[in-house]
Order: C-alpha cells, then structure tokens, then sequence
C-alpha cells in the first residue's frame, strides 16, 4: 500500500509562528503602553530615598507611563535627586509624618467611620500607625 508523505516543514508563505508571537506581544505592549500613557495611574513608592527607585521614577517621568509619587522627608529625598542628578524632574514627595497631612486624614477618616463609632482620636492614632496607611 502506497502511503502519502506530509511535509513536516512549514510553508514559506505562512508566516513563522516565533515572530507572530514576537508581533503580537509586540503589539500588546505597545498598546499597553498607549492606555497607560492615555490615562497615567499614579504609582507610590515607599522607599523615597533609594537609588534605584528615584531612577525608576525618574524614568517613569519621562516615558509618562504613570505619575510616580515618592514617599520620605521631602528634603532628604530632594537631597538624594540632586546627588543623582535627578534634581530637575517633577516628582511628587509626601512625607508620611506631615503633621498637616495627618490631622486632614484624620478628621477624614473620622467623617467617613464617625458613624460606626471611629473618635477623632482614634482616627488620628490608624493615621499615625505605619501598618495602617
């Protein structure tokens, strides 16, 4: 019985499977990063002083991916930019232990829960708490 052989190789006029694979991963980054740049997500980074977040921030900034917002003393981690070199980029810095900062989020988060029974006082002290921010 005469049997018929298959050609186990590809045809030159299909496409390779590796690089429509590489274009389509290709195509969903870069429309990945369109949505991203469309409408930019703020991403905060706990560790305001460390080298290779202030450089991943600066590097969000300028590719706009998302707004990088750094967290620390405001003036150690504009010290830290300027002996980087990352002294003229527009990055956000909260400092966590803003008594400001802290006594608004209070008094908000007392609005919010006053009803369940959160005292102002009790509401300042989850602010303060680290594990609780």
């Amino acid at each position: 019985m005469g049997t018929s052989r298959v050609s186990c190789r590809r045809p030159s006029w299909l496409p390779s499977r590796r690089s429509s694979t590489a274009s389509a991963s290709k195509d969903f980054l870069q429309e990945l990063r369109a949505r991203s740049r469309a409408t930019p997500r703020r991403l905060v980074f706990s560790e305001g002083t460390d080298a290779r977040v202030l450089a991943a921030a600066a590097a969000a900034v300028n590719t706009s991916l998302f707004v990088p917002i750094l967290l620390g003393k405001e003036d150690e981690v504009r010290e830290e930019l300027d002996v980087l070199g990352l002294a003229d980029r527009a990055l956000t810095v909260l400092d966590p232990n803003d008594p400001e900062r802290l006594s608004r989020l209070s008094q908000a988060l007392h609005q919010l829960r006053g009803h369940r029974g959160v005292t102002l006082e009790e509401a300042h002290h989850f602010v303060e708490d680290p594990l609780l921010q």
